[in-house]
């Protein structure tokens, strides 16, 4: 099994932990991206994922769950509503500094979802560029994969990730996903 690390990021830079808790609560809500599963714990966003019906969502609970055994999960629909609205409403961009999130992968999967953090609003990169600025340019298929295991869809851009020639690739929420999200950020440019 992979040794996990893990990191609290706010404005994509590394910042100290807060108090730890043994508790995470977590909420579904629809949203112009579909179904949106949303789990926070003191230290951070830890899961923000979409899916098309809120049935597929048990499946990201029971991954989410399984990837932070230490956590004691409730869920709380009321308490992460407003966190949800901020994320997917057009025009909250500058609402979104300061967000917290807390992020537990490989060394290498850190990483890489740091560097997806550097693509700018509205823009987007390729899988071997991502796999340079993880320190590994020849690693463009493990780089791939950390893309793929983002468990902080949409904040952590991996929908910015193209295809060396300019396709969207995949997307582990759906490629309709990633078109809709990459649409929604080109509307806030206009």
């Amino acid at each position: 099994m992979a040794q996990y690390d893990q990191v609290r990021l706010v404005d994509g830079k590394r910042t100290a932990f807060a108090k730890a808790h043994d508790k995470a609560v977590f909420g579904i809500h629809e949203t112009p991206f579909g179904y949106c599963f949303i789990a926070k714990d003191a230290q951070g966003i830890i899961a923000l994922v979409f899916r098309d019906t809120e049935k597929e969502l048990l499946t990201v609970f029971n991954r989410v769950s399984s990837r932070w055994p230490e956590l004691r999960f409730t869920q709380d629909d009321k308490s992460t509503a407003e966190l949800v609205k901020k994320i997917t409403t057009k025009g909250q961009g500058a609402g979104l500094k300061g967000l917290a999130l807390h992020l537990k992968g490989t060394a290498f999967q850190i990483r890489v979802w740091e560097a997806l953090l550097t693509i700018p609003d509205g823009g987007t990169s390729d899988y071997s560029c991502i796999s340079a600025m993880a320190g590994k340019p020849d690693a463009i298929r493990a780089a791939a994969g950390a893309v793929g295991d983002n468990p902080v869809h949409f904040l952590v851009p991996c929908h910015r990730v193209l295809r060396k020639d300019g396709g969207l690739g995949g997307y582990e929420s759906g490629v309709h996903r990633k078109e809709q999200m990459l649409d929604f950020e080109a509307s806030l440019k206009r």
